[in-house]
């Protein structure tokens, strides 16, 4: 009993803790088929690595792998999430490995000589303590840094690798160097091999868990960084999208007030011209009116002034080039959606399906922007031709790193697609009223 226990929780509690905290960290639930892969796949290679003495060089990188694998088998797609945080997760459970094999050799060698019994159920503390340790610690990584990664870019993942893989094969090295794997108890002197010299490891364990904890604040640090970066963009865009707005309506306003400061003259030459029954040259003359009249209104009117403002700019622009547009958008006049992240929705969305769609040929340019209310949410659809294959995915730049913070800040979803030609932008925001 005093070995079946500590064996379960090597080969069965740590493996099943790992890639349980593996699908929370990459946002996915996990599978039961590959749970159980995983945990048959850890036991091989355990297994053939004590057979064959595999020097711990190599046998971190076959445990990085293992569960790396389980992690895309999982996601799918998240691989570089799978492989850093499995890396990450293995950094975790080597330190706190190193920290209580240590602590287990000190206490036998300084306080349990003599105590034969000690020995027995040792084993079993440390294996039990440590699962409570790496749940514990696992845990708070999930909240102290998993909720500043972000969904798309995989650079900043990068970054964390290298660090806690070099600590966690330091650590093994460490271990496998200081305590191999042969112990030798005398009943009367109590430890006599392997000679350890604990003030050394103290130190050396110290610091690894302080490197640890030190690259996890360095890297959420880097993390704030990047997203105060990207929030100080969207408001240099909200800024330059407002004098844009602002602009165009000083000059609406002007030729509103030069209209209406001459329009007692109008009516007065309308007056006489019906007065001297020329009424063809009175209707004429307020056809022109009526022409007057509605160059000053918006081409585009989606119940939002600042929507209507950026869009018919855009669409103009793209009609310059060729491009066939329509535009079926109906904004709610009431949300709690602010109209500089319509502008930051719109602008860049379009500003992306003008770009794509002026490569086409002539006579194949075609622009669609629709979008309507379904209770408290709201689907805004855009649709361009493109030249990309079926299935690719565009590189992702600011403007949609910048939409896709604006959606998240609505509780919704930004989907892309590419079938024959056409490239779908799919936006669905959580529009309650304010």
């Amino acid at each position: 009993m005093d070995w079946i226990i500590p064996n379960i929780l090597y080969y069965l509690a740590v493996p099943f803790i790992c890639y349980v905290f593996l699908c929370r960290y990459c946002g996915v639930q996990g599978k039961l088929w590959v749970g159980v892969g995983y945990l048959l796949l850890f036991y091989a290679l355990q297994t053939y690595a004590y057979r064959f003495q595999l020097a711990q060089v190599i046998r971190l990188p076959m445990e990085l792998l293992v569960l790396t694998l389980s992690g895309i088998c999982t996601t799918r797609k998240q691989r570089v999430k799978s492989v850093t945080f499995s890396a990450l997760i293995l950094s975790v459970f080597q330190v706190c490995h190193g920290s209580l094999f240590f602590l287990t050799y000190y206490c036998m060698d300084r306080w349990l000589t003599g105590y034969t019994i000690a020995l027995k159920y040792m084993d079993l503390i440390m294996w039990l303590i440590l699962v409570v340790c790496l749940c514990l610690l696992l845990r708070w990584i999930e909240h102290y840094l998993i909720p500043y990664i972000p969904e798309t870019e995989h650079v900043p993942l990068l970054i964390l690798l290298v660090p806690v893989l070099f600590l966690s094969l330091t650590e093994k090295i460490l271990e496998a160097k200081t305590y191999g794997s042969t112990m030798v108890w005398d009943t009367e002197a109590g430890l006599v091999f392997p000679v350890v010299d604990h003030l050394e490891v103290f130190c050396f364990q110290l610091m690894a868990g302080v490197c640890l904890f030190a690259v996890l604040a360095a890297f959420r640090w880097v993390l704030k960084t990047m997203q105060d970066a990207q929030t100080i963009q969207m408001l240099e865009q909200q800024t330059k999208l407002q004098r844009v707005y602002v602009e165009e309506a000083r000059l609406r306003d002007a030729q509103t007030r030069a209209f209406r400061h001459d329009i007692s003259n109008h009516l007065h030459v309308l007056g006489g011209f019906l007065h001297e029954n020329q009424t063809e040259r009175a209707c004429q003359y307020l056809a022109h009116l009526e022409d007057m009249a509605e160059s000053l209104r918006y081409p585009v009117h989606t119940n939002n002034a600042t929507a209507d403002v950026l869009l018919s700019s855009k669409l103009a622009a793209a009609e310059q080039q060729g491009i066939q547009v329509e535009c079926m958008l109906d904004i709610p006049e009431h949300t709690t959606v602010s109209d500089m992240d319509w502008c930051i929705l719109l602008s860049n969305a379009m500003d992306n399906a003008v770009f794509a769609s002026a490569q086409m040929t002539e006579g194949t340019r075609s622009l669609v922007v629709s979008g309507k209310r379904k209770g408290n949410f709201y689907l805004l659809q855009i649709q361009n031709t493109c030249a990309l294959a079926d299935g690719a995915v565009p590189e992702e730049g600011i403007g949609l790193s910048n939409m896709r913070a604006v959606v998240q800040k609505y509780g919704g979803t930004l989907g892309i697609e590419v079938r024959q030609g056409i490239f779908y932008l799919e936006i669905l925001l959580l529009i309650s009223q304010p």
